[in-house]
């Protein structure tokens, strides 16, 4: 399964690349890539899950970070754009906002409850 998995999301991707490179460039191809990357997780967790009884929670697991991920870069391309770069050289701004979007993200996985502290508390042990 995992061979299949990754010959037909390799197969997506350049297909992918013939058709979206040529017109966006770099933006295409890094879609192309993503596009590989989601199909494949996608396919490899369908089938893991079929194999395990795990309950899925769609919801706190796929919406959940990915609204945690949203609000914190839209939050921080502000921070970054209004008030990093007017301070700070490019290199050092950018730096200082990966750091900031990284405690942005982790505070927004606390506040939507996709970590919890027990889940914090069993990861250390």
């Amino acid at each position: 399964m995992t061979f299949k998995g990754n010959v037909i999301a390799s197969v997506l991707c350049i297909g992918a690349i013939l058709f979206l490179v040529p017109e966006q460039g770099l933006l295409g191809f890094t879609s192309a890539l993503l596009l590989q990357s989601g199909f494949a997780t996608t396919y490899h967790l369908y089938h893991a899950l079929q194999s395990i009884e795990l309950p899925v929670d769609i919801v706190g697991w796929m919406i959940k970070p990915a609204l945690a991920i949203t609000f914190g870069s839209m939050g921080m391309k502000y921070v970054h754009n209004n008030i990093l770069m007017t301070a700070f050289s490019l290199r050092i701004s950018t730096f200082i906002a990966i750091v900031i979007l990284g405690i942005f993200y982790l505070g927004f996985l606390f506040a939507f409850k996709c970590v919890t502290k027990k889940d914090i508390e069993m990861f250390i042990h």
